[in-house]
């Protein structure tokens, strides 16, 4: 028997209800009917079919949404089949289980946009951006879109040390690295932070991305040791080749006369400070520089960064150790505490993301949320109960 064709009219009914089901938004819904997109349904799983003509939608438009809608009726074919689904796992155990569980939800909410999406939708902030580009030529056939879209291998950096701290968390080892791990984690997730904000317009993502090319060509040149200078003639070329441009389209250029530092256009890009405040907290501008300047501290090896690991022996302490016996540990809590700037600027990041490339933030708002509500849980969960409390007074 042939799967029922469903009309306009029905898709409000049954297969907007699958669809809800099986991970669509409304918007998701609406948006495919509005670009005219017939809904048919084949046995239990409804799929967009048969793009049928409708002016104020392009065919780009319209394959995009074809292509969102079937793949989250084939997520939910497979949740039924009995495949892993990523948001419903076993309960972890304790509260180093609970830390690494959540930074995998979040990972995972990621994972599955990006599996839909793949890049900025139609009518998104990026695309529009992409659309008006007046700045093409020597920088590039699309330079607007690539300011938009060429540091998602910086955030699937960030990412992969997102993944490795959760490995961390549920090892018995690892306890200062975890630490080491989450001071990366901040440090990458500052240039795309920085270059998806919202709002700007393109001319100002374009500079800003022309100058974190010219950073790091600079960088590429200090590379090159030996007595060849292949590397670092090419470098200087392609410099060249932005600040020539740079200069056409009307931006200032700002030529460093250490030899070392890169020249910028416009002003330069923040401190990492800076941008670490911006990105933990706008309203507590000093929690983002401490987060930073602890995992640095840990990071080099610091004296005062190694000895926050400092704690009492649980034992007998040898005579030759005097009164300065301490061993190195840690807790979950202090953990928490210490390594929460991974998970914040990895939330800050990716809410830029989702916001600039116009994609659906359901599922990574669930994740967000149930992220925070473990890490604040155990951060600031009491090591023990006063013994006043006990005693039944205060």
């Amino acid at each position: 028997m042939a799967a029922p064709q469903l009309t306009t009219t029905q898709h409000r009914g049954t297969t907007s209800g699958r669809l809800l089901a099986g991970g669509a938004s409304r918007i998701d819904v609406d948006r495919a009917q509005d670009v005219g997109l017939e809904l048919r349904r084949t046995k239990r799983w409804p799929e967009a079919r048969s793009p049928v003509p409708t002016p104020a939608a392009s065919t780009a438009e319209r394959k995009y949404w074809g292509h969102r809608l079937s793949v989250i009726a084939h997520s939910r074919k497979s949740q039924a089949i009995g495949k892993k689904d990523p948001y419903h796992r076993s309960m972890p155990t304790d509260q180093w289980t609970e830390l690494a569980h959540s930074l995998d939800t979040l990972r995972s909410a990621f994972e599955d946009s990006y599996r839909i999406y793949r890049g900025p939708v139609p009518g998104s902030p990026a695309a529009q951006e992409a659309e008006q580009d007046m700045l093409s030529g020597t920088w590039g056939k699309t330079p607007a879109r690539d300011a938009n879209t060429a540091l998602l291998p910086t955030v699937l950096a960030a990412l992969d040390h997102l993944d490795s701290l959760g490995i961390l968390l549920n090892s018995p080892r690892g306890a200062i690295a975890s630490h080491t791990l989450a001071r990366a984690t901040l440090d990458i997730t500052l240039t795309p932070w920085f270059l998806l904000e919202a709002g700007i317009g393109s001319r100002e993502r374009v500079r800003r991305y022309m100058n974190l090319r010219l950073q790091s060509l600079k960088e590429q040149c200090h590379l090159e040791t030996g007595e060849t200078r292949d590397v670092r003639d090419h470098c200087a070329q392609r410099i060249a080749g932005i600040i020539q441009a740079a200069e056409v389209y009307g931006f200032d250029v700002h030529r460093k006369r250490d030899e070392k530092r890169p020249p910028y256009l416009g002003s330069p890009m923040p401190s990492a400070t800076k941008l670490s405040a911006d990105i933990i907290s706008s309203s507590n501008p000093n929690l983002g520089p401490l987060y930073w300047r602890v995992g640095s501290s840990i990071a080099h090896g610091q004296l005062h960064g190694i000895a926050l690991f400092f704690g009492p022996m649980n034992g007998p302490v040898s005579p030759a150790h005097g009164d300065s016996a301490v061993s190195l540990q840690t807790s979950a809590k202090e953990t928490a505490q210490r390594c929460a700037a991974a998970p914040l600027s990895i939330i800050g990041m990716l809410t830029r993301l989702y916001k600039q490339w116009g994609w659906e933030p359901k599922e990574f708002g669930i994740a967000t949320s149930q992220l925070l509500a473990t890490w604040r849980r155990i951060a600031i969960e009491p090591t023990e109960i006063p013994s006043t409390f006990t005693a039944g007074g205060i």
